[in-house]
């Protein structure tokens, strides 16, 4: 099999992609991107991830889209979480603090291939964005003047681009035309686009963040007492959707965002923005079983949270955590040597577990 094919083919499971999500908190010193990837590959134990160390002055020459792709040499260093061969960086954040989080978008359509111009391989984006850019102002212009075009069969994306200095935007590429939106709500899912999912939160303007009051005016002495009286707590967003469809991870990771800042005030320090960011992760953490398989796969692949990830711009810092474990692993990349490549698995096969028996 041709090197170029033998790529493409191990390029195809990523179209079962089904589900990512993300959502921006903002923390004292920096913001903190809290960001799943849930997908249908790799049988019960997943897909096996990397944590990858792309340097500076790294070349990119091949793409799985084939000849007539754009290829660079990194600007910037970068740690990119991957895909198994051929290390498809699938999210990831440079040593200038952008950080890029692909999401399916089964509805995109990207652009034609331009003769004699740039083309982007949509697979390379993410790369590409993280090696040569530290702004989300930049990736934007340089977008201008570059077709990013699909050639080979594989899943379809959108992108959340943040940046150390205020920059965030949703990268969207529908009916063959560039979208970027400001990301001013701070959350990206999947299907529908970008701007729909902002008309969608105004469905849920019934939600409260207050206490309800049981609606005084209509009750009636029972020999239960008044009713209807508030028992119990939490009524205050009831309507709020529980299932794992993009519309509904998105409207729930909003809500939630919003109605901790306003009641609890926003995080006052970076480990409060921290648990926030995952506690949110939590409210839309897969497990295996859990979201219908698709029978047209014919390959009975579960979608689950293959793994969560924590990026802080302004600090330079990456949280990771895989689904097998308990507990957050972190890469400072103010401590990381840019000048070489190396690799690690995400995921280092134990549950994160520390035993305490011995302080009691």
């Amino acid at each position: 099999m041709p090197q170029l094919l033998q790529l493409v083919c191990s390029a195809l499971w990523l179209h079962l992609a089904f589900c990512c999500s993300s959502i921006r908190i903002k923390a004292p010193t920096t913001d903190v991107i809290a960001r799943t990837m849930e997908l249908a590959a790799g049988g019960k134990a997943g897909v096996t991830w990397s944590v990858s160390l792309y340097p500076r002055g790294g070349s990119h020459r091949q793409s799985l889209c084939g000849e007539g792709m754009m290829a660079w040499q990194s600007v910037y260093g970068y740690v990119g979480i991957d895909s198994p061969p051929p290390h498809l960086t699938t999210d990831g954040i440079n040593e200038r603090g952008l950080t890029v989080s692909e999401h399916t978008l089964r509805g995109a359509g990207y652009q034609p291939v331009h003769a004699g111009g740039l083309n982007l391989c949509w697979l390379d984006l993410t790369p590409w964005a993280l090696a040569n850019f530290e702004t989300v102002a930049g990736v934007v212009a340089a977008l201008q003047n570059v077709s990013v075009v699909k050639t080979v069969p594989g899943g379809r994306f959108h992108w959340a681009v943040d940046d150390a200095v205020g920059g965030h935007a949703v990268i969207e590429y529908v009916a063959g035309t560039l979208r970027v939106h400001n990301n001013s709500v701070g959350v990206l899912t999947n299907d529908p686009p970008y701007a729909w999912h902002l008309e969608n939160l105004n469905t849920y303007v019934g939600l409260s963040s207050a206490w309800p009051t049981g609606d005084e005016g209509i009750q009636v002495e029972t020999e239960i007492g008044a009713t209807p009286s508030v028992i119990g707590h939490g009524f205050n967003l009831m309507g709020i959707p529980g299932d794992y469809s993009p519309r509904s991870r998105f409207v729930r990771l909003f809500y939630l965002r919003q109605y901790a800042e306003l009641n609890d005030g926003p995080p006052r320090t970076l480990d409060s923005a921290l648990r926030l960011g995952a506690g949110l992760l939590n409210n839309v953490f897969m497990m295996p079983g859990t979201v219908a398989d698709d029978p047209k796969h014919g390959d009975h692949q579960l979608s689950f949270t293959q793994y969560s990830l924590l990026k802080l711009p302004q600090a330079r810092q990456l949280y990771f955590k895989p689904y097998g474990s308990l507990q957050w692993a972190k890469v400072d990349l103010n401590r990381v040597d840019f000048t070489k490549r190396s690799t690690m698995p995400l995921d280092d096969g134990t549950l994160g577990v520390r035993d305490r028996t011995h302080e009691i």
